[in-house]
C-alpha cells in the first residue's frame, strides 16, 4: 500500500493539473507558492511537482511515527503495526509421517477480527510431496467465493523435498473476514501424498502498552487463537483463527475435513498504521498539508538556489517553518482522538504478560 496515494484528491498544488481535484491546497499556506517550489527544483531533473511529492512523502513518513505517539497518549486500546501472527520456516519431520489425500483441494481457512486496520500478507505456502503432481495456488474469500489470487500457471511439485510456492499477496480484513489459501489439483492428476511438516508456531506479539480491547465487546480472549480440529462458526470469530483442511469444494465449511500439519503457510497478520492513515486521510489532510509546507521551507533553507542570506529572509523562513510544524502537531493532537476508534479493533486483546501459545496443527 502506498499511503501517498490515499491523499490524492485531498491535498494538491493549485495550478498543477496532477492535483486539480484536491480540496486542500499547499499554496494556501502562508509563504507557499509555485514560484518557491520552482526555485527549489532542479529544472533539469526535478519539477516543482516533484518537490511537492518529495515533501509529501517525507510528511507522511513523519505522520506514521507521530500518529502512534498521539494514539498511545489518547487511548489505551492501541497497538499498531505489530505482528499478530508470524510463521516459522517449514521443516520436515524425521522419521517421515505421511498421508495420501483423495480430495482435490488442501488448504487453510483464516479468519480475523472485524477490523478496518488488520492486513494479512500471504508470502508462500509449503508442502512436502512424496510423489510428483501438479496444482495451482489460490486465495479465495470463503463468504463470497471470490478468487483474490491465483497462480498464473500450473505448478509441478517435486517429490521428496519441501516445495515453497510464492503467493506475495496482501488482504485487508475489513473487506475479507474469512480467507482460504488452497492448493488445488485436477481430479485427473496424481493425488496429494504428503509428508508431515513442523511449522507455524504462534509468536508472542510483544504487547507492552495496551489494555484489553473494548472493541471486541467481551468476546476477545487472547492475542491469538487457533481451532485446528473444530469447525469454525464464522459469526463467532472475534479473534484470529486458522483451520487446515482438505475438501473437494470450497463453498461449505461443513464439507471440510480437518487435517494436521501437512502444509505450512508463511503469513504475517499485522495491525497496519498505513491502513489506519488511509481510512482517515480526509480528517488528517489539514495536518499533513501544514507538514508538507514546513518541509518545503526546509528544502528552501537547505538549498543553494535561493538566497537565504537576504536580510530577514532566513529568519522569516525559519520562524514560519517552526510555526507550521507546531500547527501540524497541534492539529494532529486535536483530530486523532476524535477519529472513530470505539467501534473498530485497532489491536488485539492483550494482558501485558508473556503467554504460552500452543503449536498450531498446520
Amino acid at each position: 500500500m502506498d499511503v501517498n496515494n490515499c491523499f490524492d484528491g485531498i491535498i494538491g498544488v493549485k495550478g498543477c493539473h496532477n492535483t486539480q481535484n484536491a480540496v486542500l491546497w499547499v499554496n494556501d499556506i502562508e509563504g507557499m507558492s509555485n514560484e518557491l517550489m520552482d526555485k527549489i527544483a532542479d529544472g533539469d531533473q526535478e519539477t516543482f511537482f516533484d518537490v511537492f511529492k518529495k515533501c509529501r512523502t517525507n510528511a507522511i513518513n513523519q505522520l506514521k511515527h507521530d500518529i502512534k505517539d498521539v494514539l498511545l497518549r489518547a487511548t489505551k486500546r492501541v497497538k499498531l503495526n505489530e505482528t499478530i501472527y508470524k510463521s516459522e520456516k517449514a521443516r520436515i519431520l524425521r522419521p517421515i509421517e505421511s498421508n495420501e489425500f483423495s480430495e482435490t483441494k488442501i488448504g487453510i481457512l483464516f479468519t480475523t477480527a472485524d477490523s478496518k486496520y488488520i492486513i494479512g500478507t500471504f508470502n508462500s505456502i509449503s508442502l512436502y510431496p512424496l510423489v510428483t503432481t501438479n496444482c495451482k495456488a489460490k486465495l479465495v474469500d470463503y463468504e463470497t467465493n471470490e478468487v483474490l489470487y491465483e497462480s498464473p500457471e500450473e505448478i509441478a511439485l517435486e517429490a521428496n523435498k519441501i516445495n515453497s510456492i510464492p503467493i506475495n499477496t496482501s488482504i485487508d480484513s475489513d473487506n475479507h473476514r474469512a480467507i482460504i489459501l488452497v492448493l488445488e489439483r485436477q481430479s485427473s492428476d496424481t493425488e496429494f501424498n504428503l509428508g508431515k511438516l513442523s511449522c507455524n508456531r504462534f509468536k508472542e506479539t510483544k504487547c507492552k502498552s495496551c489494555d484489553p480491547c473494548e472493541s471486541f465487546d467481551g468476546y476477545g480472549q487472547s492475542t491469538v487463537s487457533v481451532i485446528p480440529h473444530e469447525l469454525i462458526g464464522l459469526d463467532q470469530n472475534n479473534e484470529f483463527s486458522i483451520y487446515p483442511f482438505v475438501a473437494n469444494e470450497l463453498t461449505d465449511i461443513s464439507e471440510f475435513t480437518a487435517i494436521e500439519s501437512f502444509i505450512c503457510v508463511d503469513v504475517d497478520i499485522i495491525c497496519s498504521i498505513e491502513e489506519f492513515i488511509c481510512q482517515n486521510a480526509s480528517e488528517l489532510g489539514y495536518a499533513v498539508t501544514n507538514k508538507i509546507a514546513a518541509n518545503i521551507l526546509g528544502e528552501k533553507m537547505a538549498g543553494f538556489r535561493i538566497n537565504n542570506m537576504a536580510k530577514g529572509n532566513l529568519e522569516y523562513t525559519k520562524d514560519l517553518k517552526d510555526e507550521l510544524n507546531k500547527t501540524y502537531r497541534k492539529v494532529l493532537e486535536l483530530s486523532v482522538p476524535n477519529l472513530p476508534l470505539d467501534d473498530v479493533s485497532m489491536c488485539w486483546e492483550c494482558d501485558n504478560k508473556v503467554g504460552v501459545y500452543h503449536k498450531s496443527m498446520i
